[in-house]
């Protein structure tokens, strides 16, 4: 549909209310198409999957943590590194064979108070960033639920390596543990 000209009738408003409301969706599956799916996947079924699924979580187990450290000097990223859990259990094994996308990260303890922390997901030998989240640590340990963090990330191609680095407001090589919440595609 072409873009209706403004004229000052309601048939017209409506008409171009339809014409933005088109295109608006439209940009929605271009943005689908270009994570890689194809033009049978691009329907409302697939939409709704993008606003309502299960997430998984990692790490899986309640005794297992995993750890971002930031770099030795304040305001400057720490290394890009594969996000590995303390069992040595990785985040791309979940995305081996399927892609996905994160959902959230929550921080749950900080090694110290009145820092503000930042964190990154990429994925690839590119580094391809997916998303990032930046937080304020109230106080040292445990941290208050609301730490939690809807990312809603790029999405990340199955089979890829997927990183993660911190960056800190102040100096000492400080860690954060996190979970990751995560959904793969069908």
């Amino acid at each position: 549909m072409s873009r209706p000209q403004n004229n000052e009738n309601l048939m017209s408003l409506a008409d171009q209310l339809v014409w933005a409301i088109e295109e608006y969706v439209k940009g929605t599956l271009d943005d689908i198409k270009g994570a890689g799916w194809s033009e049978t996947d691009d329907t409302l079924e697939v939409l709704g999957e993008f606003n309502s699924h299960d997430t998984k979580i990692f790490p899986s187990a309640t005794n297992l943590t995993c750890t971002f450290t930031a770099h030795a000097d304040a305001n400057t990223w720490g290394a890009w590194t594969e996000v590995t859990d303390s069992g040595a259990n990785t985040l791309t094994t979940a995305f081996a064979t399927k892609p996905g996308h994160v959902t959230a990260i929550l921080a749950e303890n900080t090694e110290s108070a009145g820092e503000i922390w930042m964190i990154e997901i990429s994925y690839g030998d590119n580094r391809t960033r997916a998303g990032s989240m930046r937080f304020l640590s109230a106080s040292v340990g445990i941290l208050p639920a609301i730490q939690q963090i809807r990312l809603r990330s790029g999405h990340i191609p199955a089979g890829e390596t997927i990183y993660g680095r911190l960056m800190s407001s102040a100096a000492g090589s400080e860690t954060v543990q996190v979970h990751i919440r995560y959904f793969l595609h069908t």
